[in-house]
């Protein structure tokens, strides 16, 4: 089973400790500072929890850990929190518990995920965060992380992760969880400038035909006029019409034997006709993204134009609404 974000290379989310400022005690004298034992800040596995030490050394390892645990979750208690920044707390000690257990099964570990989307907040969505951003996780759980990211629309930094996990340079190459982040920006309902910046830049740079996809389908929700020729100059790009050629591939004469299989050599002297396409990715382009185009020109615009050019003309006009 891979490592989590929880443990080993990739860390644990843990509160970095600061010590006190210098403050006079009873006796008017300054107290001095005392530097914070650097332990404290390692990871899981540089801790030694993971190693053959002895009994004594991994049971005060694993006493310190529980320490910094036990502030992460309890810093909003200590600080006035209430009933569901309690609620929080037990979600995430359940999901570390269970994802980090090495028997663990990766049912498990999905229930585990889709457990966090019972109690949006800040704690449950940070774990969400770990798993977006960790290279080692398996895409099935990210992907799974995406999708229950969607539950968390009334917190404060939820687009944030989805932005990061869609930018990620690790998840770059996944498709699917690239289209559930761009598909979790709209169902968080935030109308942010820079969300709809990289959703322009994903369609302009066209990378991946169905990232593009899903990103020209989102970007009617957040009602901005410059989208419209974006939308427009990729609509363009996607009408051209695959190249074509053809080949000519001479098979040679068949000696006249019996073993034919009821082919002739008069057959066999003919010329062979095979059309290939060299641009492949520019007929999947134009039989995917099209419909997509035209039906977000339309929702945002009320206009029903079939070419690029009626649409670019439409625009050169002053590009008025028919709504």
């Amino acid at each position: 089973m891979p490592g989590g974000p929880f443990q080993g290379s990739s860390g644990i989310p843990h509160l970095p400790l600061f010590s006190p400022p210098s403050t006079p005690d009873q006796t008017g004298f300054p107290v001095e500072r005392r530097p914070i034992p650097p332990f404290l800040h390692f990871p899981l596995e540089e801790t030694g929890l993971n190693s053959t030490v002895g009994e004594s050394e991994k049971e005060r390892n694993g006493f310190m850990i529980n320490v910094i645990l036990a502030v992460v979750l309890a810093a909003p208690l200590m600080a006035g929190g209430n009933e569901k920044d309690r609620e929080a707390k037990a979600v995430v000690a359940e999901f570390i518990s269970i994802y980090n257990r090495k028997t663990a099964t990766h049912e498990e570990r999905i229930s585990a995920i889709r457990r966090l989307a019972r109690i949006p907040h800040k704690k449950t969505g940070r774990i969400l965060e770990c798993l977006l951003l960790s290279p080692n996780e398996p895409q099935s759980e990210k992907i799974e992380a995406a999708i229950v990211l969607c539950n968390f629309s009334g917190v404060k930094g939820a687009s944030d992760i989805a932005l990061k996990g869609l930018l990620f340079p690790v998840n770059s190459t996944n498709t699917k969880l690239r289209i559930a982040l761009i598909r979790t920006i709209r169902s968080l309902g935030e109308k942010r400038k820079k969300d709809l910046a990289i959703l322009h830049r994903l369609v302009m740079k066209d990378k991946d035909v169905a990232v593009a996809r899903a990103a020209v389908e989102v970007i009617p929700f957040f009602e901005n006029r410059g989208s419209v020729k974006v939308l427009i100059d990729y609509l363009r790009k996607c009408e051209r019409k695959p190249s074509r050629e053809r080949l000519t591939l001479p098979i040679p004469r068949q000696p006249d034997r019996s073993d034919h299989h009821g082919v002739t050599p008069q057959e066999g002297r003919r010329d062979f006709a095979l059309k290939i396409s060299p641009d492949e990715k520019q007929a999947f382009r134009y039989d995917l993204c099209c419909p997509a185009l035209k039906t977000a020109l339309r929702t945002m615009t009320g206009n029903y134009y079939k070419t690029w050019k009626e649409w670019d003309q439409w625009w050169k006009r002053g590009g008025r609404t028919g709504r």
